[in-house]
């Protein structure tokens, strides 16, 4: 349980250094990036590109989640992202590769529901 604990207290440490680390690098042709915002122990991860800017609300988890970060359901995505609904998977899928660069060793993501999962 203790070994639980320090890879999460790490996680979580290392996602409020990012915090302050401003937006990345772009990584691709479409020129996305993300920032984070903190605030305790939850806050936003703010996306920009292909001519659109959000931020989704996330908190940190427990165990191996790192955090949770809320999405637009395909219902709200055009409505709450500016983007066509035929780029959320690719969207989605950046965001959650680049979180899991930023803020985790080996870690990876899985999209439930209406959160973009983060597990160390």
């Amino acid at each position: 349980m203790s070994n639980q604990y320090f890879v999460s207290s790490l996680s979580i440490l290392c996602f409020v250094r990012s915090i302050f680390s401003g937006f990345r690098s772009p990584h691709d042709s479409a020129g996305q990036r993300i920032k984070y915002l903190g605030n305790g122990r939850s806050g936003q991860v703010q996306y920009k590109g292909r001519g659109a800017s959000f931020t989704m609300y996330y908190e940190f988890g427990g165990g191996n989640v790192v955090a949770s970060i809320s999405i637009p359901d395909e219902q709200h995505w055009n409505k709450e992202t500016g983007l066509a609904l035929d780029h959320r998977e690719e969207v989605l899928n950046f965001i959650g590769t680049q979180v899991v660069k930023d803020q985790t060793k080996q870690g990876s993501y899985k999209i439930e529901g209406n959160w973009l999962v983060i597990y160390e």
